[in-house]
């Protein structure tokens, strides 16, 4: 579905998501990180961080899904247009 799309959009993927992907059925992990092959990896930052407290700590995001901060910090850090999930 995604190679429909290739030449429309750079797709990039945090560290989180490669460390999700890792994880499960041998055989559906290197499936999933094939299909990730060509995408462009972005690591956590100390700014990104930050932001994850924050959107945890005033409420914007619930404790109980510090995952979903950190994929918004760090779409929001590194100023990407979209954040598909």
């Amino acid at each position: 579905m995604w190679n429909e799309h290739f030449g429309d959009f750079e797709f990039i993927v945090s560290n989180i998501v490669v460390g999700e992907i890792r994880k499960g059925d041998e055989k559906e992990i290197q499936l999933r990180l094939k299909a990730i092959a060509d995408f462009r990896i972005l690591e956590k930052s100390p700014a990104a961080d930050r932001l994850t407290q924050l959107l945890l700590d005033s409420g914007a995001v619930p404790q109980n899904s510090g995952s979903d901060a950190q994929h918004i910090s760090i779409a929001t850090v590194y100023r990407l247009d979209y954040l598909i999930s």
